[in-house]
């Protein structure tokens, strides 16, 4: 497999993607349909299920224009606008426990002065971030500025089970998205990435604001749908058949069989409206590939892609207030769908929660998928979506559910 492409496991960075010839799932297509609209862009979807590069091509783009782009889709799109100073904010790169007793506030102050000052944008500095977030984007001439934000809602995640914290990070963030809305004119193209929707916030009052989250149009703009596992590995998939083969030769193994495998395994993913696009979730897929020889591996529980200590705080903070959580082992039931519709799908995460907030958090971090899609009432079924999610929910919900209680008791009462 000297020739094939070498996978880019761990890199979201575009730019270093394309320069060192690593295997790239071609979306630039959906990127220029998108970029070509002046506006301001929301996108959910789980953790490790391509945001980021999706992010960092935006940034490319704007950045450094259509050179790393030569025989990939856009090329084709008559793609023309010239370059911009881009803004790039990974919210969760922010220090999520400051050293020397440095407040959140002041990491963020920080955080934000950097990432201008890498932008080429001299950030004022009076004192109050917010009052220097204003003046810097005051003085900036209309449409000038690419603002990118990756994962805006992790500060919140990761202070969950810390109430005061949460209450006061998310006030910071509901200013932040404030300052931003009263300075919209200034942006050529905004983009903002996370697990719950922005309607959550200030940010939502701009009238402009598209969520893309569960547009058909744009529902394979993250993850693999079945054409482009085919056409970019199909070498690895010869590959892991010939693997298989010897590890396991009771069964015999060719590209079909490991394909059926692979959906089995890892697919089934779909956020549209309609269940229309169908992904596969490529951080498994990726490592599948690596590793033909640990077979068909639960790797949805590695490097955080479903966040599990999210999902174990939701659930505590639940079971400490009363409420029964046993409903949700029926998802364990073969088939087993559940009736919701986008604006319960959209919940943030908080300090109080329901049900229906936690119903959300599974869906969002892709413990389930949309299985479903009514068109005419607009409600959809949810499941579970394919078999490595249901082992990693047994894992993550059920033992948690059954923490301290007999297998045979009310754990799911």
């Amino acid at each position: 497999m000297s020739t094939v492409k070498r996978l880019p496991l761990g890199l979201t960075d575009f730019a270093n993607l394309i320069d060192t010839n690593l295997l790239y799932v071609d979306k630039t297509d959906l990127v220029a349909e998108i970029a070509k609209v002046q506006g301001t862009f929301f996108l959910s979807r789980p953790r490790s299920f391509g945001k980021s590069i999706l992010v960092s091509t935006f940034k490319e783009l704007f950045s450094h224009g259509t050179e790393r782009f030569k025989g990939l889709k856009l090329e084709h799109s008559g793609w023309k606008d010239h370059l911009y100073p881009v803004v790039h904010l990974d919210f969760s790169m922010i220090p999520d426990y400051p050293a020397d007793r440095i407040t959140f506030n002041q990491a963020f102050a920080a955080f934000l002065r950097r990432a201008f000052k890498r932008a080429g944008i001299k950030f004022k500095e009076n004192g109050s971030w917010i009052y220097d977030l204003g003046s810097t984007l005051d003085r900036l001439p209309n449409r000038s500025l690419v603002l990118l934000i990756d994962e805006y809602d992790a500060p919140l995640a990761h202070t969950l089970d810390q109430p005061e914290e949460f209450a006061a990070r998310q006030n910071l963030l509901d200013a932040f998205f404030a300052v931003i809305k009263s300075n919209n004119s200034k942006f050529r193209f905004a983009f903002v990435t996370g697990l719950a929707s922005l309607s959550n916030f200030n940010f939502t009052s701009f009238n402009n604001v598209i969520d893309l989250s569960f547009d058909p149009q744009f529902g394979e703009v993250a993850g693999i749908t079945q054409q482009e596992l085919e056409d970019n590995f199909q070498d690895y998939i010869e590959n892991a058949a010939a693997v298989l083969n010897k590890a396991k030769p009771e069964i015999k193994w060719d590209k079909n069989a490991v394909l059926r495998k692979l959906k089995e395994h890892y697919g089934g993913y779909s956020f549209d409206e309609d269940a229309y696009g169908q992904v596969y979730n490529p951080g498994s897929i990726l490592k599948f590939m690596l590793m033909p020889y640990m077979a068909f591996k639960n790797y949805w529980l590695d490097g955080g892609a479903c966040t599990p200590s999210l999902l174990v705080k939701s659930i505590k903070k639940l079971k400490d207030s009363g409420q029964g959580l046993g409903d949700l082992a029926d998802f364990l039931n073969p088939g087993y769908v559940r009736e919701s519709d986008t604006d319960c799908l959209s919940s943030l995460f908080g300090n109080t929660m329901d049900k229906c907030d936690l119903f959300a958090l599974l869906y969002q971090t892709g413990s389930l998928s949309i299985k479903s899609a009514n068109a005419a009432d607009g409600t959809l079924m949810v499941g579970i979506p394919n078999s490595e999610a249901e082992r990693a929910f047994c894992q993550v919900i059920v033992k948690e559910l059954t923490k301290g209680k007999t297998p045979d008791s009310s754990a799911f009462i």
